[in-house]
């Protein structure tokens, strides 16, 4: 491949490409430009080379040279200085720079011809970007820096300390961080572009003003010329001078020399986008003839030492003048205000000075000299706490001019007339201007038109402004607080308004308002920092008024109308003037009102008050008012009509605390008083209140208890008699009579005569005294709510199944009573298990025939009786005895009648209990009346199980000597009471150790039939009888109900107390049980029965009675014979069967559905055979009998028995030895049977 086509295939894969060479310094720090190993690569820079210098260094440039570009960079300090005549450096390409950092100074050199040093650019818009800095030097023959053909971008800074910069407005731009820095004295501000953000920054100027480059519009203007050493004039005022700073205009120093803006015969303006700030300089606006002004858009601020004048002499020459023209607030703050005078101030349409410091208008008689400060339509001046003040001569005041359309705000504490001295300036408050207070007082200042703002009044402060004067407005507006008006007032004109108004901001005091037709106006008054405006509207008017109001917080004065209550203590004064044919409604503000009836309007006009309807909610009158003479009140009232009710009247038998019953007033309040015994009003727990407990406290007697409505000018009583310790008694008269009508609840009964009750007697205590007897007859109840006391001499008897109720937790009886109580027919040698229901009886004396070791109390630890001294003992409270029949009690069942005589037991009693062995303790009813066996059971629930034991038997009777009940079911059947009657002892079981609970509210005299309780009316039960030789010798109860379950449920099944081997019981869990309840009813349910006896015999299974749906004949009741697979319907017959001795838990069941033969049964399996009184007997079960035969061991016949057609059969025996003996049977189908028996 030849090279040309190797060169194609280059510029193929790379492209076109530059050729230009990059020229770096690598020389030493002093050099010269023309070496060539001074570079790197090295060779003298020259055109189309792109030259970078990267290091601080002194280049000595010793020839003219054209480069690419120029780049200083590296942080660099870098001075080039010409060497052996001018120097210059051109750039003939874009893309030079100074770098951030980085600095270029320019240095001419001397020596003869001129030996400057310049940087200059050929061609067209070759750029420069001047991050770091430029400097162009005086030394010497100085530098040059010519912008020409070249677009320079000042972003850091060019400094001219000397030398020639030429630019235009083209090719040199500073931008907003770019800075000309003019360290030289006169000479020119070069012309350039300047960013509102960057600055022209003056610092050299000794003696002579730059000739030319002022004229520009500058960004940022400062002042810093610490070296001046001359009076610098016409600033601003020469042709060409400074008229534009779209930024700050700045004044640092002067160096206590005079910088005059204009002292030319030519007015000058200076027009300031930004702040005007002069912290060091010495300004004078004008020495000539002519004047100067600033406009100024920002904040105006001298500072420190820093001053502002106007020196000229020419009297007709104005003081210079700053006239703010910004858009947002502005503020003015001279740290020596006096340091600022012959200074005027005008604040233009849409600008604000806001006063950071106070202000100094000077005083002169040359009125052109004295400083004023003018306030233009659409201008506002923000005073805040600060003074426009005056001073100077002694001469005409400078003036203040607020003009129509301006707006004045104030935070001094006395308002406008705090805000300008007076004394010094002369104000012109026009009343076409707006004013806003936010200091505490309006101040006392003249409007144009005496008190008069038709522009706006504006409230604008927390605490409140108070009025100074009278003012008439055309708009009120609120901001914050409340106006007080004090003994002035606030017009609003015909067509004026109030906005802004609240419970925060009203005002407080006289408020006028100017109508000249029916129209409508919300007064937004209060008082007190309650806050109630009124709706005024005219619906009538000729002329034109003005309605005054104001509010008070006080109660309407005067007489007010019958039945009326005023609803708060508040009123509203309104008057008119001007007016005629008026008609108008008032809207009042009743919210939080105490109301106590219909609401009415209350208007008091010429002294006299009168009543009115109104709307609601709004309440307005109704009907127009037509009249409004002199100051007239207003105020809602309420009717008050009241009607007190209290409860009836109530008699007690002895002083208690007694709830009232009062009615509660739907308006007003309540008060109890009394009369009677004692009038102390601390009788009443809460004298006000109508449920309030009265206690009294004077003891017996009738007390009058008033409660009283009273409901502001209405009133009304009610009453209710309380009578304390009423009594009547039982006297001779009449043979026998009440002297004060029969007894209740509420009386005291007094016996003195004897008395047999014919009836039941009710009374809250009652007394027996004078030797009298009285007899309460069997079936009579007496009912006590206190005590019951019995005189010596006096005798007071319980017949049997007579009763005493009594209420209360302690025991209030004195004096013994008598009650007689009868036992169940019962032979010579039974017994019963006995309570005392009186206190002290002794056990031998209730039952002095009784043998004297047939006494028993009940042993826990070892579930045995132990005999008990009868003699020295005496019965505990509570507690069961079982007691033997006397001796002289006949042998034939008979009731004995014991009688108990003792004080009777009443209120909370307790009786120890153990746990010990099973916890069987033996206890009793302590008192003379019934007690609920539900409620007793409820009571001590935590303690004991549910199960009762009651004794039953007989002397020498088979089975248990115990009825057991549990769950609302006696186990031998429907009792004819659900409770346990005096002097009734029983068995209970402690699940631990603990005080039995005995009160007076487990007494109870009702006799329903147990089972037929609302506890237990949805149970169904099967009470079963064991009966041997036709005695009933065990019972058994199964029961179904929906909360009761399968298994054991404390309360509701009854264990067998287990004192008998003979006996027949259900079986939960190997539990035998004398009472079960099961859960709801099924009929395919099975109930295990567990039979047991200790000799062989015959027996029967029969039902006793039933209850729920058993009383259904058709739901079969049948008992399963496991031992001969027979089920027997119990509803037809009892069941019979034979037994062996021992305990049977497997045989027999109770079932509801027969799946079992009835018929041929086997003989092994039914017969049974025992000898008893040398007889054989033997029962064959449900298989008759053919013949007998009886066979001693040897095979001899003993006895025999044929034809027998029986199922039983007794074979006496007297005559056979005692032996063992072989029984063979033979039942009329053929079957053969044979049975041993011990004879």
């Amino acid at each position: 491949m030849n090279k040309f086509l190797q060169l194609l295939l280059l510029l193929l894969i790379f492209g076109s490409t530059s050729v230009f060479a990059q020229k770096t310094w690598v020389g030493a720090t002093n050099g010269t430009w023309n070496t060539g190993s001074n570079w790197s690569p090295s060779g003298v820079p020259g055109a189309g080379d792109d030259v970078i210098i990267n290091t601080t260094l002194n280049i000595s440039v010793n020839t003219n040279t054209t480069i690419n570009t120029l780049t200083i960079t590296g942080n660099a300090a870098v001075t080039f200085t010409a060497n052996g005549g001018a120097r210059t450096i051109t750039i003939d390409n874009t893309g030079s720079s100074i770098d951030a950092g980085s600095s270029l100074t320019l240095v001419g050199t001397t020596g003869g011809g001129s030996r400057t040093m310049r940087l200059a650019y050929t061609g067209s818009n070759q750029t420069m970007a001047i991050a770091g800095t430029l400097i162009l030097t005086p030394t010497a023959a100085g530098s040059i820096y010519t912008a020409t053909n070249s677009v320079t971008t000042v972003t850091g800074s060019i400094v001219r300390t000397g030398g020639t910069l030429t630019s235009t407005a083209s090719n040199l731009s500073f931008s907003a961080v770019g800075t000309y820095q003019h360290a030289m004295n006169g000479s020119t501000i070069p012309t350039a572009t300047w960013n509102a953000n960057s600055t022209c920054l003056v610092t050299g100027i000794t003696s002579t003003i730059p000739s030319a480059g002022l004229g520009q519009a500058f960004g940022n203007f400062t002042w810093n010329c610490s070296g001046q050493s001359a009076a610098i004039n016409n600033l601003a005022g020469a042709s060409g001078g400074l008229t534009t700073i779209n930024g700050d205009f700045t004044i640092l120093s002067t160096n206590g020399q005079t910088l005059n803006l204009n002292n030319s015969a030519t007015a000058r303006t200076l027009t300031v986008g930004g702040n005007f700030s002069n912290s060091g300089g010495v300004i004078d606006w004008a020495s000539g003839t002519a004047t100067t002004t600033i406009n100024v858009g920002g904040a105006i601020t001298v500072s420190g030492s820093a001053t502002m004048t106007t020196s000229t002499l020419t009297t007709a020459v104005v003081n210079g003048t700053f006239v703010l023209t910004g858009s947002t607030p502005q503020t003015l703050n001279f740290s020596t205000p006096s340091n600022v005078t012959y200074t005027n101030f005008t604040v233009n349409t849409a600008s604000t000075l806001v006063l950071g410091s106070d202000v100094f208008l000077n005083r002169n008689n040359n009125a052109p000299w004295r400083s004023i400060l003018t306030v233009n339509n659409g201008g506002t001046i923000n005073c805040g706490t600060h003074v426009v003040t005056g001073g100077g001569l002694v001469e005409t005041n400078g003036e203040f001019n607020l003009n129509a359309g301006a707006k004045m705000i104030t935070a001094n504490a006395t308002g406008v007339q705090g805000s300008v001295t007076t004394a010094t300036v002369n104000p012109t408050y026009n009343s076409g201007a707006s004013y806003e207070f936010r200091g505490a007082a309006t101040g006392v200042f003249t409007l144009s038109t005496a008190n008069t703002i038709t522009g706006t009044m504006t409230i604008n402060r927390s605490s409140g402004v108070t009025l100074d004067q009278d003012f008439t407005t055309s708009t009120l507006e609120f901001l914050d607080g409340v106006a007080t008006t004090g003994s002035f007032a606030i017009t609003i004109h015909l067509t004026g308004s109030i906005t802004g108004a609240n419970a925060s901001r009203y005002i407080n005091g006289r408020l006028h308002k100017v109508f000249n037709a029916a129209t409508s106006f919300t007064f937004p008054i209060g008082k007190d920092g309650v806050y109630k405006p009124v709706v005024y509207e005219y619906t009538a008017l000729t002329g034109t008024s003005t309605v005054s109001m104001e509010q008070f917080e006080a109660a309407l004065p005067g007489t007010l109308p019958s039945s009326i209550n005023l609803n708060n203590s508040r009123y509203w004064e309104i008057s008119q003037t001007g007016g005629s044919s008026i008609g108008y409604q008032v809207t009042l503000d009743g919210a939080g009102d105490a109301i106590t009836g219909t609401i009415v309007m209350l208007k008091r006009e010429s002294g006299t008050t009168s009543s009115h309807a109104v709307t609601a909610p709004n309440y307005t009158n109704t009907t127009a008012f037509t009249t409004l003479t002199g100051n007239n009140q207003f105020t809602l009232g309420s009717t008050c009509t009241q009607t007190a009710s209290v409860g009836s009247n109530q008699s007690f038998c002895s002083t208690q605390a007694v709830v009232l019953s009062g009615n509660t007033p739907t308006y007003g309040s309540g008060a109890w008083s009394v009369a009677g015994p004692s009038t102390l009003l601390a009788q009443f727990s809460d004298v006000n209140s109508p449920t309030a407990t009265f206690t009294p406290a004077g003891g017996n007697g009738i007390y009058t208890l008033t409660w009283t409505l009273t409901n502001g000018n209405c009133s009304n009583t009610a009453t209710q008699d309380l009578e304390y310790g009423k009594s009547t008694t039982w006297t001779v008269a009449s043979g026998g009579s009440w002297n004060n009508g029969a007894p209740d609840v509420t009386t005291s009964a007094i016996i003195s005569f004897d008395y047999t009750s014919s009836g039941d007697l009710v009374a809250c205590s009652l007394t027996v005294d004078s030797n009298a007897d009285v007899i309460i007859s069997s079936g009579d109840v007496v009912s006590l709510s206190g005590g019951l006391t019995v005189d010596t001499g006096s005798s007071f008897t319980l017949e049997n199944d007579a009763y005493l109720m009594q209420e209360g937790s302690s025991n209030p009886n004195s004096g013994d009573i008598t009650v007689e109580r009868q036992s169940q027919s019962l032979m010579r040698l039974d017994y019963t298990l006995w309570s005392s229901p009186v206190e002290s009886q002794n056990l031998l004396s209730f039952s002095p025939l009784t043998v004297a070791n047939r006494f028993y109390t009940y042993t826990t630890s070892a579930n045995t009786y132990a005999v008990i001294a009868p003699g020295s003992n005496d019965f505990t409270t509570g507690q069961g005895y079982l007691i033997r029949m006397p001796d002289n009690h006949p042998t034939s069942p008979t009731a004995w009648q014991g009688s108990f005589v003792g004080k009777p037991n009443s209120g909370d009693l307790a009786f120890t209990l153990s746990n010990a062995g099973s916890g069987y303790n033996a206890v009793g009813n302590p008192y003379p009346s019934p007690i609920s066996i539900e409620t007793f059971l409820d009571d001590n629930s935590s303690l004991i199980d549910g199960d009762l034991y009651f004794w039953r038997k007989t002397n020498n009777a088979a089975g248990s000597a115990y009825v057991t009940y549990s769950g609302g079911a006696f186990s031998d059947g429907p009792h004819p009471y659900d409770n346990i009657q005096p002097g009734q002892g029983f068995i209970v079981k402690a699940n631990s150790a603990g005080n039995l609970a005995f009160n007076n509210l487990q007494r109870e005299v009702n006799s329903g039939v147990f089972y037929r309780s609302e506890e237990n009316s949805n149970a169904s039960r099967i009470w079963l009888h064991l009966k041997n030789n036709s005695t009933v010798v065990g019972a058994l109860v199964v029961g179904y109900r929906e909360d009761a379950t399968n298994g054991i449920d404390n309360q509701l099944d009854g264990e067998y107390i287990n004192d008998s081997s003979l006996s027949l019981n259900s079986v939960v869990a190997d539990t035998a049980l004398a009472v079960q309840h099961r859960a709801g009813f099924v009929s395919t349910d099975v109930v295990p029965l567990q039979f047991k006896t200790n000799n062989s015999g015959s027996f029967e299974i029969a039902i006793n009675t039933v209850d729920g749906l058993f009383l259904n004949d058709e739901q079969h009741i049948f008992l399963k014979d496991n031992l001969l697979n027979v089920a027997h319907d119990l509803r037809n017959a009892a069941y019979s069967f034979v037994s062996d001795a021992g305990t049977f838990s497997n045989r027999f069941e109770i079932v509801y559905e027969s799946t079992l033969s009835v018929s041929s049964p086997l003989l092994e399996n039914t017969v049974v055979v025992y000898s008893k009184n040398k007889t054989i007997e033997i029962n064959s079960g449900s298989i008759p009998m053919n013949n007998v035969k009886v066979f001693d061991m040897r095979g001899r016949l003993v006895a025999e028995q044929s034809d027998v057609a029986a199922t039983s059969i007794s074979l006496p025996l007297e005559r056979v030895a005692n032996q063992v003996l072989i029984v063979q049977i033979t039942s009329i189908d053929g079957q053969t049977s044979s049975k041993k028996v011990v004879h």
